[in-house]
């Protein structure tokens, strides 16, 4: 079985957004028979230029990484559609918690619930 992300998630077609400190960047991806093959990758900038240090605020910054993903996708003729994404290590949540043995149609509810605690 092949593990490239194409094979993964069944598509032809795949992009991969990145969520950075001050960039939101992409690469779309096609699958081949000789693997992925690179169809067209790019980047923008989070704040504009120019942006003043009250527009950088952390309350703020959402705002600007959803507007610089819908400028992104739009200047690069890009569609929303099997997109996966990666952010940088600070800005990410990890936490391993156990649970009893549950039945599966079960596990979606122990997760939510779980996750609660950490997440607002």
């Amino acid at each position: 079985m092949d593990n490239n992300i194409l094979y993964m998630f069944n598509k032809k077609k795949i992009t991969g957004l990145y969520i950075g400190d001050n960039t939101v960047e992409f690469a779309l991806l096609k699958r081949t028979v000789k693997g992925p093959e690179l169809i067209k990758c790019g980047q923008t900038y989070i704040y504009p230029e120019g942006a003043s240090e009250k527009d950088m605020e952390e309350e703020t910054k959402d705002d600007h990484i959803i507007e610089a993903i819908k400028r992104l996708f739009k200047e690069n003729n890009l569609r929303p559609l099997n997109v996966v994404f990666g952010l940088p290590d600070k800005e990410a949540l990890v936490r391993y918690f156990q649970i009893p043995k549950i039945p599966k149609k079960e596990w979606k509810a122990a997760i939510n619930f779980e996750a609660a605690r950490y997440i607002p």
